[in-house]
């Protein structure tokens, strides 16, 4: 009988340590993936002239203090302009998650965000309105994930 209890004790902590590490090396494969690379791509609209670079520049503060720092889902941001390019009204929004859910939950949660931090619809409206003259509207949304291998 002792035997037995023996046996079975030393089975029992063989299936916990063999279910340990099964799931120490998910958990592992899943910290080895690359982030996921979101880059949209917009131009300025230089026909608008009420507006300055500055002011610009505000605003993309603003909206970057009350939603995009504060979205969880986001590993890392920033905001590219133009420096010596052919077209110079090229601006690069650039967000990087964890995967590819995280893209997602990161889309969920800046509405939620923008809702948060712009509770009164007119002000929210006035303000993407003003935060809008600063582009065309064309945009293009680019997904990229890097090599580990070729990083330095």
């Amino acid at each position: 009988m002792k035997i037995t209890l023996k046996v079975l004790a030393g089975l029992l902590i063989m299936l916990v340590l063999q279910t340990n590490i099964v799931f120490s090396q998910e958990t592992k494969e899943e910290a080895q993936q690359p982030p996921v690379i979101v880059v949209t791509t917009a131009h300025a609209d230089f026909d608008y002239k009420e507006g300055t670079y500055k002011d610009w520049l505000e605003l993309e503060k603003e909206y970057f203090e009350k939603v995009t720092s504060k979205n969880e889902y986001l590993m890392n941001t920033n905001v590219l302009t133009h420096y010596y390019t052919e077209d110079n009204s090229e601006v690069k929004f650039v967000r990087v998650c964890k995967d590819w859910n995280d893209i997602e939950n990161s889309s969920d949660n800046i509405k939620g965000l923008i809702e948060t931090h712009w509770p009164d619809e007119e002000k929210r409206k006035e303000f993407f309105k003003k935060y809008g003259q600063y582009f065309t509207g064309w945009h293009a949304d680019y997904i990229y994930q890097n090599i580990p291998e070729l990083m330095k």
